[in-house]
């Protein structure tokens, strides 16, 4: 009767393996957590920042549309997250194109001046304006892309799934 016998001329390689499973995890997971954002705001700028919102119309790509930024952020898998943020310059008016005023279905209170006793701008037709508030209406649709994206972001996450696994075989 013979002996059962076990090769294991392959365990050093097997246990390199194993202990750089997490490294090549995190990289392979912030690499696409990165790509997710990075294609949102693109999907982003696509769907809801075009020139009929007037968003770009009037703030342009160093606007609010510029502005939009993301952060792959932790030191480790399980800290591992990615910030989608609007930074500066766009960051003092990206709350009222998200949430709205009150007087044009949104939540947050009408614009009115602080010193002076009306508002103004140049409009689209190149003329002043003057008003003693304005009311704004939700545009900017920031959490709503997010909630469309979901397809798409599952996607990208399954696909670094598939390339980690292949990284760790």
């Amino acid at each position: 009767m013979t002996e059962p016998s076990a090769d294991f001329s392959r365990l050093d390689a097997y246990s390199a393996q194993i202990q750089r499973a997490p490294e090549v995890a995190y990289d392979e997971m912030r690499r696409s957590f990165s790509s997710v954002a990075a294609q949102f705001l693109t999907y982003h700028l696509k769907t809801r920042m075009r020139g009929g919102s007037g968003i770009t119309q009037r703030s342009g790509q160093a606007g609010l549309a510029g502005s939009r930024q993301f952060e792959a952020t932790g030191s480790s898998l399980s800290s591992l997250a990615v910030d989608l943020f609007i930074g500066p310059p766009g960051v003092r008016y990206a709350a009222v194109q998200e949430f709205g005023t009150v007087g044009a279905g949104g939540t947050l209170l009408a614009i009115k001046p602080k010193t002076a006793k009306l508002l103004s701008w140049v409009g689209n037709d190149g003329m002043r304006k003057f008003a003693k508030s304005v009311a704004i209406r939700p545009r900017l649709g920031w959490r709503r892309s997010w909630d469309e994206f979901e397809r798409n972001r599952n996607r990208i996450l399954d696909r670094g799934m598939d390339r980690l696994v292949e990284r760790l075989a």
